[in-house]
């Protein structure tokens, strides 16, 4: 490439970059969804954490917890707020909402110990509010505690009667919890598409403007009319819009970093406390999609007949990414230098904490690059002929 084809690639890039920033209105529309992405997601883990707060432990009152101290042991003070009460008392507290749930302990004239030496079942009565959320969680937590103290006093029960608990049991269970819980593995695809929404729409506006929107407004053939070979002309336009999609992700990226560092993740079972390398290594996996992207968006403006056809193509365009972020994707092949597959993989195992592959990560750019330099050389020899010029 001689030195006459790297200026005429400048010039372009100088008054394309120019007048997109001039388009003030375009240029926000440009780099709004890389703004708004990042706020989306911040939103979602906001109220996420403060789901959790209001999630705390449930209340109960227990009317006569005298009779078995070791029942209000089990069950703990943080589950048991109220004590000592009568039943009117505690069913009142149940009707203002101070606790979730009454539970009685029924009198009787032998003691909890000797029913319990008799073999005896000790029947616990049980009041909830039905209608209240609050009060379903009280119920499956004390069935919950009850059944650890029941499995407690079973045993020794068995014990007394020289019976081994162990030999009661046929099959016992041992469960280990591997991969991400299905909250985060939602929250972390969410995340995927907004970083790769925030690089697609950056240079959406500025593709369709240089190409369909100048063969509307009829500057293109003046352009072409400069010089007999296209592609300075469009690796200009090109690089103009692989700039914005680079800044359309560094902004997403940057936003996210800023925005979860505000946050009391701490707060939630999910671990997003990247470091700064993390977050340069997710945004260096999110450009061979930019570079990608920014050539078919050309494309695709290019052969559109105006401007509103080319808004069409790259919103159906766009239906790539997303569906590559989706949970399908991961059943898809691992490893394979396979343009969006790749970078979508790479992002969900960043966010979970994981390593850029940089000698995958070369081999994808060399693909995307080999598709690219295809692209803009469809793109040259087209603008070769005259109807490419016409507007309609």
């Amino acid at each position: 490439m001689s030195i006459a084809w790297w200026t005429r690639v400048r010039a372009v890039f100088r008054k394309e970059w120019i007048d997109t920033w001039k388009d003030r209105r375009g240029t926000q529309s440009a780099l709004m969804f890389a703004m708004l992405g990042p706020f989306v997601v911040l939103m979602l883990l906001q109220s996420m954490i403060a789901k959790s707060r209001d999630e705390s432990m449930p209340k109960i009152a227990l009317v006569g917890a005298a009779l078995w101290p070791d029942l209000v042991t089990q069950l703990g003070t943080d589950f048991v707020v109220s004590q000592e009460l009568n039943r009117d008392r505690a069913m009142h507290q149940l009707a203002s909402n101070q606790v979730d749930l009454v539970l009685a302990i029924p009198q009787n004239k032998e003691s909890i110990g000797a029913q319990l030496s008799a073999g005896r079942t000790i029947v616990l009565q049980v009041a909830t509010q039905s209608a209240r959320s609050k009060s379903q969680q009280a119920l499956v937590e004390l069935r919950s505690r009850l059944n650890a103290f029941n499995d407690s006093a079973t045993q020794m029960r068995l014990l007394a009667h020289g019976v081994s608990p162990t030999q009661l049991r046929a099959i016992g269970l041992t469960v280990e919890e591997h991969g991400p819980s299905a909250r985060f593995q939602t929250l972390t695809q969410t995340m995927v598409l907004m970083l790769l929404m925030g690089a697609f729409f950056a240079g959406m506006n500025v593709a369709i403007d240089t190409t369909a929107g100048e063969r509307e407004r009829e500057s293109l053939e003046v352009l072409l009319a400069q010089a007999t070979n296209p592609m300075p002309l469009l690796f200009g336009k090109y690089l103009v819009v692989l700039s914005f999609a680079s800044i359309g992700s560094l902004l997403t990226v940057a936003l996210l970093w800023g925005g979860l560092s505000q946050l009391a993740l701490y707060q939630l079972p999910l671990k997003l406390d990247l470091a700064w390398m993390t977050w340069l290594q997710i945004w260096a996996a999110l450009w061979p999609f930019a570079v990608l992207m920014s050539a078919l968006q050309m494309t695709f403006s290019l052969f559109a007949r105006n401007y509103k056809e080319a808004q069409i193509y790259l919103t159906l365009l766009a239906f790539l990414p997303a569906g590559m972020s989706l949970p399908f994707a991961e059943q898809l092949p691992k490893g394979w230098p396979i343009p969006v597959l790749q970078e979508t993989q790479w992002l969900q195992a960043l966010l979970r904490g994981g390593e850029l592959p940089w000698w995958q990560w070369g081999s994808l750019l060399t693909v995307v690059l080999g598709i690219v330099t295809l692209l803009l050389v469809l793109c040259a020899r087209a603008l070769r002929h005259e109807r490419m010029l016409a507007a309609s």
